[in-house]
């Protein structure tokens, strides 16, 4: 297991957090998206510069997708 000492000694599971950031990323995104379309589609006032965001967290889950479907394709050819 990866771990990082915390300052108490304590070990952190490298994976756990990873994952937790990665978690809070999508939630910030979501929430992006949101605004974005609150803005677009209804008369409440939008946020600037929330279309770069919204089309970068679009890019990079396609490209995540695109990889988790080559590795899952790959491991099912070989196995």
């Amino acid at each position: 297991m990866i771990t990082w000492r915390g300052r108490e000694g304590d070990g952190v599971n490298a994976r756990r957090s990873l994952s937790l950031g990665l978690a809070a990323a999508c939630f910030l995104w979501a929430i992006a998206v949101i605004g974005f379309v609150l803005g677009t589609y209804t008369p409440l006032p939008s946020v600037a510069d929330l279309e770069p965001i919204v089309t970068a967290g679009a890019v990079v889950a396609i490209l995540v997708g695109i990889g988790v479907g080559l590795r899952d394709g790959y491991r099912s050819i070989v196995d």
